[in-house]
């Protein structure tokens, strides 16, 4: 019996000891795995405008900072909807440096929206970022208002057959 409980408190030990030197060997991994490569920051991915006066400005930069080891090279961005216009920096973003994407809204729609542009990059981590436009075009008092468009439709001709006093053919335009 004395054997036995030696031979459990052995086996507790090693086993201890054993354990010990994962977690030492998985925490000097962790420390030793260092992120290389371009690293793309947004100083916010939304623009709330709230309310806009109709044709008001609708454009926002959004900043793009490398956080990276790398340059960072924004190779497209993908505009959601044609009231939706895109520019951004073209050249490579060196370490530490700053770029941009420029979205404008057509803000000659009135009502609301949401509207998105995807961002695509060099970053490995996160290759497409969505950024996002939103607010509401109104009509504002005293600003400028929308054109009214009145469409003109084609005009049909009708003959009516009236009897009164005799046969009268009318020509009625609708």
């Amino acid at each position: 019996m004395k054997k036995l409980l030696i031979f459990f408190a052995f086996v507790l030990v090693l086993n201890q000891a054993y354990s010990q030197t994962q977690q030492a060997s998985q925490q000097s991994n962790v420390k030793s795995t260092v992120v290389n490569g371009p690293i793309i920051t947004f100083d916010n991915t939304i623009q709330d405008f709230g309310i806009i006066p109709y044709n008001g400005s609708g454009k926002h930069i959004f900043v793009v900072t490398n956080t990276g080891t790398e340059p960072l090279i924004i190779y497209n961005c993908i505009k959601g909807c044609g009231c939706t216009q895109v520019d951004w920096t073209k050249t490579p973003i060196m370490p530490g440096q700053k770029g941009f994407v420029l979205a404008t809204y057509n803000t000659k729609k009135i009502g609301e929206f949401n509207r998105g542009v995807d961002v695509y990059s060099n970053d490995t981590n996160r290759p497409k970022i969505n950024i996002r436009l939103k607010g509401s075009v109104e009509v504002v008092p005293g600003g400028e208002t929308p054109p009214i468009v009145v469409e003109d439709k084609k005009r049909d001709t009708t003959k009516i057959k009236k009897t009164r006093n005799g046969s009268q053919w009318i020509t009625c335009i609708l």
